[in-house]
């Protein structure tokens, strides 16, 4: 070997063996003691923590330098935008829903009914559909879950490991009773007071991608790490009174209120560590403040009101005469039958008739028109 060349050798080696008590490993220098291009020194996350550096070493050839240091043609890093066989995305997306629920239900009689349920549910997955809800994410279909691979560095997170979801909630109680005055000057009152317990929502420490600069990408320790937001439970109060104007014509007034007690306290927290890759969030885990602001607090109490007018609505039906009143064989008349819109609780319209005659058995009004048609059509005696 010319002196020449065996100087660079030797001063290679030399500069190598300097690398390497530097902290590289021996696996980033082929073997001509080349060091890979791929190289990067003073890796931090987002935190400002020094991660050390890191290199690739190609993933096609050895050595993957001349002796000048330059890259052989057609040496691979790892990094090219081309085929590599690998799967790119999320490779196993889940989003897997299992619940429980059990109802208890009243049918209306002496003038009160009941619907309550209690749903007990689980959401795990890794993947919440067309719409990201954990950041806030308002564009649906187009979700960042797919954009990156974990790659050697694994620079997003728990983002593919599945974990409960941002909308799952364990228990959801729901109590909705229903009761009618029917005397005195409220008759006609309806009330229905509705309650709903709920327990919170996980929450997940949430930080950027480094490579888009937008917060709240990456979950960072899994999800649901920072616990859940608190139990919450609401009172709601809905009434309906009814003033009839005319034989036909009935006004509808109503009331909704909602959070009766203004029960006022934070839903959520603030899981984003920071704003920017490398720029801190001093709101992180402050309640009620940047991350899922939209749901961070409740409602306050507020009040919604409406007036509705119902008339009926007319509906011809071509009966049999001789199955419905008796009448002579052949032919069959047509009558209007008047259906309210809304129609008072306890109270049969003469539409019930198409059930049968014992639906006209309980209208008076239709009792009367049966018994004025089979005399018209009665053929007197001689």
């Amino acid at each position: 070997m010319p002196r020449s060349k065996l100087n660079d050798r030797v001063l290679q080696q030399q500069n190598m063996a300097a690398v390497e008590a530097f902290g590289i490993p021996a696996s980033c220098f082929d073997s001509g003691s080349a060091l890979t291009p791929s190289f990067v020194q003073g890796l931090s996350d987002t935190f400002g923590n020094d991660l050390g550096g890191a290199c690739f070493p190609s993933v096609n050839m050895n050595p993957w330098a001349d002796s000048s240091g330059k890259s052989l043609t057609g040496a691979l890093f790892g990094g090219e935008a081309q085929s590599d066989g690998t799967p790119d995305g999320n490779l196993n997306p889940k989003r897997e829903y299992q619940a429980v629920e059990i109802e208890v239900n009243k049918a209306m009689s002496h003038n009160w009914s009941l619907i309550a349920n209690w749903r007990i549910a689980r959401l795990r997955g890794n993947f919440e559909g067309a719409f990201r809800n954990d950041n806030g994410q308002n564009d649906p279909g187009i979700s960042s879950l797919y954009d990156f691979t974990p790659g050697e560095l694994n620079t997003i997170g728990f983002q593919l490991i599945p974990g409960p979801l941002n909308a799952d909630r364990l228990h959801i109680v729901n109590v909705y009773p229903t009761y009618i005055f029917d005397k005195g000057p409220l008759r006609g009152l309806v009330v229905t007071p509705g309650v709903r317990i709920q327990s919170g929502v996980p929450l997940t420490t949430l930080v950027a991608q480094e490579d888009y600069g937008n917060f709240g990408e990456v979950p960072l320790h899994g999800r649901g790490d920072l616990g859940r937001a608190p139990v919450t439970g609401t009172v709601d109060v809905h009434l309906d009174y009814p003033r009839r104007i005319t034989e036909s014509k009935v006004l509808h007034f109503s009331i909704d209120m909602l959070n009766i007690a203004n029960t006022k306290r934070n839903l959520s927290i603030n899981q984003y560590p920071d704003v920017d890759f490398g720029v801190l969030n001093a709101d992180f885990m402050k309640p009620g403040a940047g991350a899922a602001s939209w749901h961070s607090a409740e409602p306050s109490a507020r009040i919604r009101c409406a007036v509705q007018r119902s008339f009926p609505r007319e509906l011809h039906l071509l009966t049999n005469p001789t199955e419905l009143f008796g009448l002579p064989e052949g032919g069959a008349v047509s009558r209007p039958f008047a259906f309210p819109s809304r129609l008072p609780q306890r109270r049969c319209v003469c539409g019930a008739g198409v059930a049968g005659k014992s639906g006209w058995r309980r209208n008076p009004q239709a009792r009367a028109e049966q018994s004025l048609l089979r005399q018209r059509h009665t053929t007197p005696k001689t």
